[in-house]
C-alpha cells in the first residue's frame, strides 16, 4: 500500500447541507428579481390570474436573517416536532419490549 493513499470522500453532514442550501437561498434573494402574480378567489379556491405578474420592492436576507428563520421555524412548528419525538420513543419502546415482533409473528 503506498503512503499517499487517497482519502475517501464522505458525504457531508446533514446540518452542513441545510445549513449551505439556507445561505445559497439567501444569496439568491440577492439576485433573484422579486416579483408576484395577483390571485382571486373562486368557490373557496384561490387561482392566479394570468398576465397579472408584476415586480415588487426586493427583501434581501443576512445570514443573520437566516439564522433567525431556523429558530422562527424550530418556534413555529414545534407541536410538529415533538410529536415526531414522542412518537419515536413509542415506537422505540415497543421495540425495546419486542412487542411489535410478536404482534407481527
Amino acid at each position: 500500500m503506498s503512503k499517499t493513499a487517497r482519502k475517501k470522500l464522505r458525504f457531508p453532514n446533514v446540518y452542513v447541507l441545510l445549513t449551505l442550501l439556507a445561505l445559497f437561498a439567501a444569496a439568491l434573494s440577492w439576485i433573484v428579481p422579486a416579483g408576484v402574480f395577483d390571485r382571486t378567489t373562486v368557490d373557496g379556491i384561490t387561482e392566479v390570474v394570468p398576465g397579472s405578474y408584476h415586480s415588487v420592492p426586493a427583501v434581501h436576507l443576512t445570514p443573520w436573517d437566516v439564522c433567525l428563520a431556523i429558530v422562527q421555524g424550530f418556534n413555529n412548528q414545534s407541536r410538529l416536532i415533538f410529536m415526531i419525538f414522542f412518537v419515536g420513543a413509542a415506537i422505540r419502546m415497543l421495540d425495546d419490549s419486542k412487542a411489535i415482533s410478536v404482534a407481527f409473528t
